[in-house]
C-alpha cells in the first residue's frame, strides 16, 4: 500500500493527554528554519489529535486557525505541542496551544473547532452579486495528469537546495504570469497523485505560493526561479516534466538574498475537505503592502467546484538570509 507522505509527515506523537511530540526534520524547511505553514499545519494537527479523544456526538471541524510565531524553530531537533483547553462548548471550542523546542516557546496558535451546520443561503441584492469575488479559473487535467488547458502550466521542483518544502507539491501556474505582479495564483496538490490535501495541509499551503517579492527581481533579463514567471520559463526549458526542474547552490546563492518569516498567520475555514481530502486547490496571494521589511499577505483558497474554502492573512517579515541560520533567537 503506498504511503500516504502529507498524512506522515504532519503526524504528531502523543506523550501525555495534553502534550504531543514531534521531530522537524529537513525536509520541510526553508534554509534552516522550519516553515511557517508546516509548523501552522502541525498546529493544525495536534489540536485534531487532542479533539480526537473527545466525546461528542457530531465531529468537530477546524474554524478558525491563529499562529503567532516567536522564534524560528530550528531543524533535526525536537518540538512539544502543550495544549490547554480554553473552552469546551457545544457549537464552538478553542484551544491554546505552545510549541516549545529547547525549553522555549518558539509558536503560540488558538485553533477554534465546531460541527460543521450548513447554513442556508439567502437571496443576494444584485449589487451585492456583482462585487463578488473573481470567479475561480478552470483547470483541467486528464486522467494521466496532464494539463489540458494550454494557458496552464504544471511545474515541478524535484530539487532545490534552500526551500526543500517546495518539492513536496506540484504548482499548476499560469504561463502568462509577469514580472512586476503583487499577486500570484495557482493550483497546488501534492507531488504524488495518490496523496491528497487535508484541512491539515490548508495552514501549510496557505503559506506556499511563488514568492512575491521575487516578482521583481530579474538579472540579465533572467526572472528569479522563486516567482511564478521564473518558475514558467524553467519549467518550458525541461525535457523531462515528470522530473521537472532541479535548482542549484548557484540559483540559491543568486537569488536567495533574503528570509521571509512568517509573524502572524490568520485563516478562516468557509467550508471543510471531505475526510479522504482533495488532489488540488486553487490560491490566490495578493500583497497589500511590501517593503524592504515586511509584506502583508491576503488569501483566498478555493476547490475545482470554485466554492470558497478558506480566506487568510499572512504578516510576514524581510530580513537578511543570515538570520535563517545560526542561534534560534527572537526574529
Amino acid at each position: 500500500m503506498e504511503t500516504k507522505k502529507l498524512r506522515d509527515a504532519l503526524s504528531v506523537k502523543r506523550l501525555t493527554s495534553h502534550t504531543y511530540e514531534k521531530y522537524f526534520e529537513s525536509a520541510y524547511a526553508n534554509g534552516q528554519a522550519a516553515h511557517g505553514g508546516f509548523i501552522a499545519a502541525l498546529f493544525a494537527e495536534a489540536a485534531r489529535v487532542h479533539l480526537s479523544e473527545w466525546d461528542v456526538s457530531n465531529p468537530l471541524t477546524l474554524q478558525n486557525l491563529h499562529v503567532e510565531y516567536v522564534r524560528r524553530v530550528a531543524i533535526h531537533r525536537t518540538g512539544v505541542f502543550e495544549v490547554e483547553e480554553i473552552q469546551k462548548g457545544t457549537l464552538t471550542s478553542l484551544l491554546h496551544i505552545r510549541l516549545v523546542q529547547d525549553g522555549q516557546v518558539r509558536a503560540l496558535c488558538y485553533a477554534r473547532y465546531g460541527p460543521w451546520i450548513k447554513t442556508p443561503a439567502i437571496a443576494l441584492d444584485p449589487e451585492i452579486e456583482r462585487r463578488r469575488a473573481e470567479p475561480v479559473p478552470r483547470m483541467v487535467i486528464d486522467d494521466e495528469e496532464s494539463v489540458q488547458d494550454e494557458s496552464w502550466i504544471r511545474c515541478r521542483i524535484s530539487h532545490d537546495p534552500y526551500s526543500r518544502v517546495r518539492t513536496h507539491f506540484d504548482y499548476i501556474l499560469p504561463r502568462d504570469s509577469r514580472l512586476g505582479s503583487t499577486k500570484v495564483v495557482e493550483w497546488i496538490g501534492p507531488r504524488f497523485a495518490h496523496d491528497r490535501l487535508t484541512n491539515e495541509c490548508i495552514p501549510m499551503i496557505s503559506d506556499l505560493w511563488p514568492q512575491i517579492p521575487d516578482n521583481f527581481k530579474a538579472e540579465r533579463g533572467e526572472p528569479s526561479p522563486y516567482s511564478a514567471v521564473g518558475m514558467v520559463n524553467r519549467m518550458v526549458e525541461v525535457e523531462d516534466k515528470t522530473v521537472g526542474m532541479m535548482l542549484t547552490k548557484e540559483d540559491a546563492d543568486t537569488w536567495v538574498n533574503a528570509w521571509y518569516p512568517t509573524m502572524t498567520l490568520e485563516l478562516q475555514l468557509h467550508k471543510p475537505l471531505p475526510a479522504e481530502g482533495v488532489r488540488w486547490l486553487f490560491q490566490e496571494a495578493r500583497t497589500q503592502q511590501l517593503t524592504s521589511k515586511e509584506m502583508d499577505i491576503e488569501l483566498r483558497i478555493s476547490d475545482v467546484e470554485g466554492d470558497l474554502v478558506a480566506i487568510g492573512q499572512l504578516s510576514v517579515l524581510v530580513v537578511p538570509k543570515e538570520r535563517n541560520g545560526g542561534r534560534a533567537e527572537k526574529i
